[in-house]
């Protein structure tokens, strides 16, 4: 349940024919009620999609119950009712892992993030001068934001199941402002006009975060809903022990950036276009040591209008081209987002690591230990893109076309690795890595009127993606990323970061069929030692699209207008990992039961379930991945805007309502429930791509109202 309430205002005044000044801000309230996903243990969606079809979603009596249920019924344990009918939820005969019903899963926990968000721009243009003008602009943005959960004990199956309660809750606060001054002058003579434009930005982010929690058995003085707060948390001591554990934590912060930038423009007789741009970025010591602080990131780039040329006059009269441009551009950008706080030193965990020395009580000595490992020569990750393109249009304008190439080269990649374990700590950053993106991008739209009461516009675009590791430091033969299971006798699939491959590809097992006489599933034996281990794992699939595309729609007719916005790709894999061969009886993708080999179905491409449900290799390898292209209409928009002869009657002079279809249409292959949100990589690029139970984008059915007074 997501809720929102938002009010913006807008002012701009001129206050002197050479000072303009003008403010923009909104304020936002909002709060939400999530559900657990993403997640191969015990969250909401890997249960819906996962626990079988023979369980009921309640029982009425103990005498229902699950043995392993029935057993724990009569242990005390805490079996959870649906409190809007007093049945218990039902738990499966058959799955013992963490796969429970999914109702128990949404219920057994009250989860709630709410805030409050201000943002705005106050500004003023100065005009001195002629061709000059000089500005300040000031963004701040405000938010504080504050979460609660509590989790009572239940009891789901062996594995889903706790006697704990648990509450938490967080408060994170954070100022953001943004201070820039810059000085913008034209100048033009005859045919020559000239724009420079210099100036400077600082921006400042502060941040406070205050988290505490309660965890154990009977740790509230009372558990009605007004009472599920840890201010009534209470001790609960057991033959001389505190069952009742808390923790807390507080991590203010605060980050600044300065930035110089120019730009430099010079254009001839509005048909040729030089282009200069410089900046210099820094942060303070939060991201870089002070030797590496500074980034510095020119770029250029030239245009040429070559239906402006007299010669073109005459081709003109033979083709119907009214525009037609050159452009080309270079420039460098730089990144170090990705870094967390002081990365280039190293910082002490206090408490963070304990020992059994097994004397006297042999009870653990707990001590400090670095957290992790500091990289002094850590600098900025900095990217050179080239672009090329042309720009056309024809039949007076109705018809454009745009063609594109880009190339763009990042060097200097920061990436994580794993120190050897001598070292004592789990990672660092490094800047270890080069990586290519090249591709082609092509635009066109058509536009047109029927008469005078209908009009209509149609738009298309289309992009292609090369993604490649160039090179990775001689000392590191290969990163692995984010893995797609619960590591058994071998280890399951995982992203991989190699040269000559893209960017945290998927690793596992290669699946070459069925053995058509045993119904067993075929591994291909890549080191030829007759035996499936981890050295046959290779390449099987990435979750980098090979293409996108989109489609824009418009109609209108008189006050009626329709629109269709829609978005697509292809060329990408998803590999779903709710399926594992520690939990065979799990509900599987009907993909599989269609397909299974069977003493009459020998030409099966999947294999008998029996003979790989319990096989680590099988489920990690490419017979879990599945195409991943997809086709969504994100927006189908119907309005209608009234007449004025309507509308100023009521002193309105602008009204239109509207219906709108969000996300309802996907067009896909893809068994899961939504190939857009299965590539989601939760904030991690290597685990982009698995799908363990990511919620599906809603459908939404809007109706809205547009005024304008």
């Amino acid at each position: 349940v997501y809720k929102r309430l938002t009010a913006q205002i807008n002012a701009d005044y001129d206050l002197k024919k050479w000072l303009q000044v003008g403010t923009n801000n909104s304020i936002e309230n909002w709060s939400t009620q999530s559900v657990s996903q993403m997640s191969q243990y015990g969250s909401v969606m890997n249960s819906v999609m996962t626990l079988d079809p023979l369980t009921p979603v309640y029982y009425n009596s103990p005498d229902q119950f699950a043995p392993s249920m029935k057993q724990a019924y009569d242990a005390g344990r805490p079996i959870l009712k649906d409190p809007t009918n007093d049945l218990y939820y039902a738990t499966s005969k058959y799955i013992t892992d963490d796969s429970g019903n999914p109702l128990l899963q949404r219920d057994r926990v009250d989860r709630e993030n709410k805030g409050i968000n201000f943002r705005g721009v106050i500004y003023g243009n100065l005009k001195p001068v002629k061709g000059l003008v000089v500005t300040s602009r000031f963004g701040y943005r405000v938010g504080l934001n504050n979460s609660h959960s509590y989790n009572t004990p239940y009891f789901a199956t062996p594995q889903a199941s706790t006697y704990d309660y648990n509450i938490s809750a967080n408060a994170n606060n954070n100022y953001y402002y943004q201070w820039e001054n810059f000085a913008n002058y034209n100048l033009a003579i005859k045919n020559h006009n000239i724009t420079a434009m210099a100036g400077m930005s600082y921006t400042e982010n502060n941040y406070d975060n205050v988290s505490a929690s309660a965890y154990g058995p009977n740790i509230l003085s009372g558990y009605e809903p007004n009472f599920r707060y840890l201010n009534y948390v209470i001790s609960n001591i057991v033959d001389g022990e505190e069952k009742t554990t808390k923790t807390f934590g507080n991590a203010p912060g605060k980050s600044t950036q300065i930035s110089y930038f120019g730009r430099l423009i010079y254009t001839f007789a509005n048909k040729y276009t030089i282009q200069g741009n410089f900046r210099a970025d820094a942060f303070d010591s939060s991201k870089l040591s002070e030797k590496n602080r500074w980034g510095y990131f020119p770029s250029f780039s030239a245009g040429w209008i070559i239906s402006n040329e007299d010669f073109f006059a005459g081709v003109a009269d033979r083709i119907p081209v009214t525009f037609l441009k050159l452009r080309g551009s270079w420039g460098l950008n730089g990144n170090i987002n990705v870094l967390n706080n002081y990365p280039y030193s190293t910082s002490i965990a206090y408490n963070s690591s304990w020992y059994q020395f097994m004397v006297d009580d042999g009870a653990p000595s707990y001590g400090s230990a670095p957290s992790g490992l500091a990289n002094p020569d850590l600098k900025w990750e900095t990217s050179e893109q080239l672009d090329l393109g042309i720009d056309m249009r024809f039949l007076n304008d109705r018809l454009s076309l745009s063609l594109g190439h880009f190339n763009k080269k990042t060097n200097d990649l920061l990436v994580t690795i794993n120190p050897v374990p001598e070292i004592g700590v789990s990672s660092t950053v490094v800047n270890a890595g080069s990586v290519l993106n090249r591709g082609f991008e092509f635009e066109g739209g058509w536009k047109d009127e029927i008469g005078s009461d209908f009009t209509y516009s149609v738009s298309v675009n289309f992009a292609t993606l090369h993604n490649e590791v160039t090179y990775l430091d001689p000392a590191i033969s290969r990163l692995t990323g984010s893995t797609g299971g619960v590591d058994g006798t071998n280890n399951p699939i995982h992203s991989a970061f190699e040269v000559g491959y893209p960017i945290w590809y998927f690793r596992g097992y290669k699946y070459e069929g069925v053995d058509p006489a045993t119904g067993a599933a075929r591994l291909a034996d890549i080191n030829n030692d007759n035996q499936i281990g981890d050295a046959d794992m290779t390449y099987i699939g990435k979750a980098i699209p090979d293409y996108t595309y989109g489609l824009n729609l418009s109609f209108g007719y008189k006050g009626l207008d329709l629109n269709l916005f829609g978005t697509g790709v292809g060329g990408n894999d998803i590999f779903t990992v709710f399926y594992r061969a520690d939990t065979p009886m799990r509900n599987s993708l009907r993909y599989y039961y269609d397909n299974a080999w069977t003493p009459d179905n020998k030409d099966a491409s999947m294999p008998d379930p029996k003979a790989v449900a319990n096989d680590w290799h099988f489920w990690g390898s490419s017979a879990s991945m599945f195409n991943g292209a997809y086709f969504k209409i994100k927006q189908l928009q119907l309005g209608y805007t009234f007449p004025a002869s309507i509308t100023n009657r009521i002193l309105v002079s602008r009204l239109r309502c509207y219906v709108s279809l969000d996300d309802y249409f996907t067009f896909t292959k893809y068994p899961g429930a939504d190939p857009e949100t299965a590539t989601a990589s939760n904030n991690s690029a290597s685990a982009a791509g698995y799908d363990n139970g990511t919620y599906p984008q809603a459908k939404k059915l809007i109706f809205g109202v547009n005024l304008t007074f």
